[in-house]
């Protein structure tokens, strides 16, 4: 059952806050609205349904109402503020209800979000006692008492080492002779420590360090000045994962910069949290949403590569192809979806890629795909021994060049896996 607040109202409603602002002190107010209601009803409906705004309506726009009603002025000026609070009060009850169901797809994924990270942080870890014993022997002779040492695998095998001491301070170089010793100790290969001072305790963390390293290199060629729409993060993170995003704001210029560096940004943050695409890509499509009432339709791209495997995560909302170069041959990726910030949920796709040293994937935003995808697609291969930077460059000047009139914006942004050596 729907409360009063919540129904809809009708020309009814209209009528009676008329007949309450204009006829409660006339003098045919029960002729009017009492042995005449009918055609007084009759006359107002009529009047609503032959003109397209009723705010705007004037004495000389009914005349039924006009040779009826004693006071016409009174009358026109009563329907138009009527008219204008009801139209008030419909925007209201419409942008509320968008803010309602914002507010539950928000706190939907922001649940499921947060699940996935509980998940990665109640991941049963394996401690290795007995190389904690000997982390902690191995401090003790250098002269740095360890308050707690501990070494553990993770479910993909990978080891972490963790030693607190009391607050010190470590150059460059005494951290690699220290992280040589623990990676000797370990039997494992680990990047050099992270040194985390908390208080009075300083905490060294030892990661395995990852198999392979991404080269990664943009060409970004703005429709017109110096505002691109193509918003674009690159980074790794501290779990061996390397993040690319391109978003593509719908059209040019500094309006549709705006969508478009915004939801790069948040998806920067996100990834680098530890959320996955989808639940990232449904949060940054209500930041969209809820940064104003214009629409802020943006494309994303986002590709996650493990550092330690090869194995990647490419997610496309809206997107244009993407393409992974491989001895010579160019792969494409598409997805028929829609960009983020349109509708209250996303529909994106995800697709599994398993890269290998020497594999390209390549992202562009639909500025490069204007001569057509088989086009690109040929300056692809063409250009795929070259170096990342080197590809990335002449696939968008290229692209800018074939295009004619309407000139959009051009990136591309090439990301070369290589072993570490």
């Amino acid at each position: 059952m729907r409360t009063a607040a919540a129904r809809r109202e009708t020309t009814a409603d209209l009528c009676d806050a008329v007949a309450e602002r204009c006829c409660k002190a006339c003098g045919k107010r029960l002729y009017c609205w009492v042995d005449c209601a009918g055609e007084t009803y009759d006359a107002f409906n009529n009047l609503f349904r032959s003109l397209p705004c009723p705010t705007a309506w004037s004495r000389r726009t009914c005349p039924g109402l006009q040779r009826r009603c004693q006071t016409p002025v009174r009358l026109a000026n009563a329907i138009n503020v009527a008219a204008a609070e009801q139209a008030a009060r419909r925007a209201a009850r419409t942008h509320d209800g968008a803010a309602r169901a914002a507010l539950c797809e928000q706190y939907s994924a922001l649940a499921a979000a947060l699940a996935e990270l509980a998940g990665q942080v109640y991941q049963t870890d394996v401690p290795d006692k007995r190389k904690a014993r000997r982390l902690e022997q191995l401090f003790s002779e250098i002269g740095l008492e360890p308050l707690e040492t501990t070494v553990a695998q993770d479910a993909s095998g990978r080891v972490t080492a963790t030693v607190c001491v009391p607050r010190l301070s470590f150059t460059a170089d005494e951290l690699k002779v220290i992280t040589d010793e623990v990676s000797t100790l370990c039997r494992r290969t680990f990047a050099p420590a992270q040194c985390i001072h908390s208080g009075t305790v300083t905490k060294l963390l030892f990661r395995e360090r990852p198999r392979f390293a991404v080269d990664c290199a943009v060409c970004a060629l703005p429709a017109g000045g110096d505002i691109s729409a193509d918003a674009i993060q690159a980074f790794p993170d501290e779990t061996g994962h390397f993040h690319a995003v391109l978003c593509d704001g719908m059209g040019t210029g500094k309006a549709a910069a705006v969508g478009g560096v915004l939801a790069a940004s948040l998806t920067k943050e996100l990834l680098h949290a530890g959320f996955e695409s989808a639940s990232t890509a449904r949060l940054v499509n209500i930041a969209l949403a809820l940064k104003s009432d214009d629409e802020s339709a943006v494309a994303l791209d986002a590709l996650s590569i493990d550092l330690y495997t090869g194995d990647a995560v490419l997610y496309k909302a809206g997107a244009a192809a993407s393409f992974l170069l491989r001895d010579g041959k160019a792969a494409v990726y598409s997805g028929d979806t829609l960009p983020i910030g349109i509708l209250g949920s996303v529909t994106g796709r995800r697709e599994l890629l398993c890269l290998s040293p020497g594999d390209t994937a390549v992202l562009v935003s639909d500025g490069a795909l204007a001569p057509g995808a088989s086009w690109l697609r040929a300056q692809l291969v063409a250009h795929a021994d070259d170096a990342p930077q080197k590809l990335a460059d002449a696939v968008a000047r290229a692209a800018r060049e074939k295009q004619q009139d309407m000139p959009d914006d051009v990136t591309v942004m090439a990301l070369r896996l290589r072993a570490v050596e």
